[in-house]
């Protein structure tokens, strides 16, 4: 079910509703099935996402070792 007119907002938000039906599937893997489902290049779309889905991208990368930073849970609490 494409869509035609998709924006930062619809696209954040079909990220979220997903993770909400879908409680074990990570952002990353949501990112990729939502792109999928809706005819969006996952290279172009990192303009459509919004700050708070970024910042649970880095989060989730970090715990998968896949960027440095560390493991945010050996982080202490600020």
């Amino acid at each position: 079910m494409p869509e035609l007119d998709i924006n930062k907002q619809s696209f954040s938000k079909l990220i979220e509703d997903y993770i909400l039906i879908h409680k074990d599937v990570d952002y990353i893997d949501a990112i990729l099935i939502v792109c999928e489902k809706h005819e969006v290049d996952p290279r172009d779309c990192k303009r459509l996402l919004n700050k708070s889905i970024v910042e649970k991208i880095e989060v989730e990368a970090m715990n998968l070792n896949m960027i440095q930073g560390g493991n945010p849970s050996y982080t202490l609490p600020i």
